[in-house]
């Protein structure tokens, strides 16, 4: 089962407590389920029918009905030569005028879209839209949750649903229909909780910090791994420099501490500047580390010019001291 039908299955489960939240989520699943082939609206006021695509949701509609006082059928309806796409009806027969006018009452005319105005009705609207027309992308792969309607007004409805608890909702076209989408990570947590998916905002949230953690210790590791390039990288230049001078000269015609630096740097080679600091006597600070070794590698420049003065050419020319 896709993470998507989990939501959809715990959702399903949830049953309204007030009358008008009853309402509010008939409502959004009618004028997502509606079709007009259908005739959920188109027929008289007296019977509704809307046929839908999951097992779950036939059966959560057809007990809100109940609920309702409405006296209502389930249908299983079966291909020649395949299966329905919309295999499971209901058909309101007795009470269907009553129901219309409440859910009228609570959210507008169902062909239109207009909105509950309690806040409870609109995550019970949230809901029965999710259950009907809803998708969430496994937080593995990624932060997508969209809702695809047919109708434009429903899809408005949707936005104006989520703006009104301070979720960004986008439309966009695919296909001939209007996709409402969310693509931040914690405004679908939010949007989550408002429609009472509470084991799906756990399991989110645990891939969240995961993928979280993952991220950080990488950049970490990148982070370290760049440091430990930049030291090796000078610790080479500084050898080469170091090499260069007691080639030419001789460390001990070096001052007292440079010439102690830089037979530290050639016994410890891929120690860092603070490192090298700690084992000079008296101790050192990186900066007077870092200002010592320059002198060492200007130095060593100096004896390369002269000597590429005097010879025509480079000593070195591979070498590159900065």
């Amino acid at each position: 089962m896709s993470f998507s039908s989990e939501v959809k299955a715990e959702l399903a489960r949830i049953s309204p407590e007030r009358p008008c939240c009853q309402a509010a989520e008939l409502c959004a699943i009618f004028r997502c389920e509606g079709a007009p082939d259908q005739g959920a609206f188109d027929g008289p006021a007296e019977r509704i029918r809307v046929a839908l695509k999951s097992p779950a949701l036939a059966r959560k509609v057809y007990l809100l009905l109940r609920r309702e006082g409405c006296e209502a059928s389930l249908e299983i309806r079966r291909g020649d030569r395949r299966p329905q796409v919309r295999p499971y009806r209901v058909d309101v027969r007795a009470g269907a005028a009553d129901l219309r006018e409440r859910m009228e009452a609570v959210c507008g005319p169902l062909g239109e879209g207009g909105l509950p105005k309690e806040p409870c009705c609109l995550r019970a609207y949230l809901r029965g839209a999710f259950l009907c027309c809803g998708s969430l992308a496994s937080p593995e792969k990624g932060y997508h949750l969209e809702f695809a309607v047919e109708d434009a007004p429903v899809a408005d409805s949707l936005v104006r649903a989520m703006a009104a608890f301070g979720l960004d909702g986008k439309i966009s076209r695919r296909k001939g229909v209007h996709v409402v989408y969310l693509k931040d990570g914690e405004q679908i947590v939010e949007a989550l909780k408002l429609m009472g998916a509470n084991k799906a905002i756990f399991e989110m949230e645990n891939v969240r910090i995961v993928k979280g953690m993952r991220n950080r210790v990488n950049r970490l590791v990148n982070s370290e791994t760049a440091n430990v390039d930049k030291t090796v990288n000078a610790a080479l230049s500084q050898l080469d420099a170091i090499r260069i001078i007691e080639e030419e000269i001789g460390l001990d015609a070096l001052p007292k501490s440079l010439g102690t630096l830089a037979r530290l740097r050639l016994q410890h080679p891929y120690a860092s500047l603070r490192e090298l600091g700690e084992l000079l006597t008296p101790k050192v600070s990186k900066s007077g580390v870092s200002y010592r070794m320059n002198r060492l590698m200007a130095f060593a420049r100096k004896l390369m010019e002269k000597d590429a003065g005097e010879t025509g050419r480079g000593r070195r020319n591979m070498i590159t001291l900065g």
